[in-house]
């Protein structure tokens, strides 16, 4: 194998959680049961994210210059709100 700078071509990288990569990440959310939670990404990492509740509600009103609405996910088999 021949080296390209630093790096030996031809090995595979070290697979590694994403997490680790950004331990200062904090998330918030409000969790299918209800409860706001807030810490490190990594606390939380297998949370499934897509069962938490909106941060917000998508409001609609006449003049509007965006769309707002639902659409249907298949992986989740549940609406998720959308704003254009």
């Amino acid at each position: 194998m021949r080296r390209d700078g630093e790096v030996l071509v031809g090995e595979p990288a070290e697979a590694v959680p994403a997490w680790e990569w950004a331990p200062e990440i904090q998330v918030r959310f409000v969790g299918a049961d209800g409860t706001e939670r807030f810490g490190p990404l990594a606390r939380y990492w297998a949370e499934p994210f897509e069962h938490a509740s909106p941060a917000r509600n998508f409001t609609a009103f006449k003049g509007q210059k965006n769309f707002t609405g639902e659409y249907w996910v298949a992986t989740s088999r549940s609406l998720v709100g959308y704003e254009s």
